[in-house]
């Protein structure tokens, strides 16, 4: 019997195509939007405009439907945290995966959304692969509802935050709201993703290493051992985009001007 691709299973699912599409539908309107009524700066960067409503779009679907259920679902409590399986998880990943695709396309769109070095299409990849996992193996259902939507709750802001950064002169008319939802930002991604989410990746760490270890495992040990590599990547970036929140800060508390820029 051959073995089918995760990527290529999940693909295959009518649910992930329709999310799929329904984003890259709303890029498409935003884009035709700001190519139609704007001259400004927007228009030189139509997809990097039309980027911002569907990431926000997207991050709050995920934020909406994994918060309170991380925080507040009683079942979530008692489900084996590597191999209960969660139909809230599953669509969370279809959701998840279908966004990492779009935001793939938007990469090939205008690559200054590929971030320095290519890093955020590296972690997009990453993100499809887990999600993929998540789906078609069984695996992770109760970690993924916290690492793909509780996190999203500082990308709000950062949508916001991003715009202001691409379109100067968005950011010079909304000066203050610029300042809002900076702070904003460095209020919820500090705890959320700089302590938070390392201690449920250590959580996650210490049921892997028992997987791996377990000869009766469901789950081959070096699958096991790879999303524990992909959880290393991941918790880096978190630590690496805090550092340069702290770093922002300093220069608002020094009275560098430049931290706008940051």
């Amino acid at each position: 019997m051959s073995e089918t691709n995760p990527e290529t299973e999940l693909l295959a699912s009518p649910e992930l195509q329709n999310y799929l599409r329904a984003l890259l539908t709303l890029h498409l309107v935003c884009y035709i939007a700001v190519k139609a009524f704007s001259s400004n700066e927007l228009a030189r960067q139509p997809h990097v405009a039309a980027h911002f409503p569907v990431s926000l779009v997207a991050f709050a679907v995920l934020a909406m439907l994994g918060t309170h259920t991380w925080l507040y679902d009683d079942q979530l409590a008692t489900l084996d945290r590597l191999h209960g399986t969660s139909a809230k998880a599953i669509t969370i990943s279809r959701f998840m995966v279908a966004f990492q695709y779009y935001e793939l396309f938007a990469i090939v769109c205008d690559r200054s959304l590929a971030g320095p070095g290519g890093i955020m299409a590296l972690h997009h990849a990453v993100v499809i692969v887990l999600g993929s996992l998540v789906v078609t193996q069984q695996y992770m259902h109760y970690y993924a509802i916290f690492f793909f939507c509780v996190p999203e709750l500082s990308s709000l802001p950062l949508t916001l935050v991003d715009l202001f950064k691409s379109f100067k002169h968005l950011r010079d008319a909304n000066d203050m709201l610029n300042g809002v939802v900076r702070n904003l930002f460095a209020l919820i991604f500090i705890p959320v993703r700089v302590f938070w989410f390392p201690l449920v990746s250590l959580e996650f760490w210490k049921d892997s290493l028992t997987e791996a270890q377990d000869p009766n495992s469901r789950h081959n040990p070096v699958m096991v051992l790879g999303v524990c590599g992909a959880n290393i990547f991941m918790t880096a970036l978190q630590l690496y985009w805090g550092s340069l929140i702290v770093r922002a800060i300093v220069k608002i508390l020094t009275g560098d001007a430049t931290h706008k820029d940051a």
